[in-house]
């Protein structure tokens, strides 16, 4: 119901051979989308989206029990203040943008946070990746990096933006398991997952 008028996946418009919108249209595209909700940013959180401002990584961080505390450190305090907030996608893969009249449409937002723009593109980048075959650190992914960080040239420079976006990546799996922390603490303990790993194998 939700998707009736929003055009196809992304993913089956690519499997059936069109071209159109390419990962290198749609990226500048996702950021300039974030740049927008950076102004929503304060609302959204006061409404109850996850607040997963880069400050408050380093201490779930180590409630998950990392052991790379000083990085994590150093890539939150990189972070703060470098640019406004916004709220993420966090799950921008071809299976949650569909096309309508040509034009990439993100849909499935319950994955949602208020973070720094680059703790969020993480799937979004590895999906294209993995789609135009490209390996990873390669020049050509390099180059899909870039044409995200294009748009915010408006708050620093590439060489900055470069920098920035590094910090965002280290961040972006503290952000992903702590939701799976929020999603997964209120279920009881004796739960349906746990009887399966107690099942006895067969065969």
């Amino acid at each position: 119901m939700l998707t009736r008028d929003v055009g196809p996946r992304l993913r089956d418009v690519h499997d059936g051979g069109e071209p159109r919108p390419s990962w290198e249209e749609i990226l500048p595209l996702y950021a300039e989308l974030q740049i927008d909700f950076m102004d929503v940013a304060d609302r959204a959180r006061t409404l109850g989206t996850p607040d997963d401002r880069p400050e408050l990584l380093p201490d779930r961080y180590v409630a998950l029990g990392g052991d790379r505390i000083d990085a994590v450190h150093a890539a939150a305090e990189r972070l703060i203040n470098s640019m406004p907030l916004t709220v993420a996608h966090m799950e921008g893969h071809d299976g949650n943008i569909f096309v309508r009249d040509g034009r990439p449409v993100f849909i499935d937002w319950a994955e949602a946070v208020v973070t720094h723009p680059f703790v969020g593109p993480l799937q979004t980048l590895r999906g294209a990746t993995e789609r135009l075959g490209y390996e990873p650190g390669s020049p050509e992914v390099e180059r899909l990096r870039d044409l995200y960080l294009e748009p915010f040239g408006r708050f620093a420079p590439m060489t900055e933006l470069r920098e920035l976006f590094a910090a965002g990546y280290l961040l972006h799996g503290i952000s992903r398991a702590e939701l799976w922390r929020r999603t997964l603490a209120p279920l009881p303990v004796e739960g349906s997952f746990q009887r399966l790993l107690r099942r006895p194998r067969v065969g």
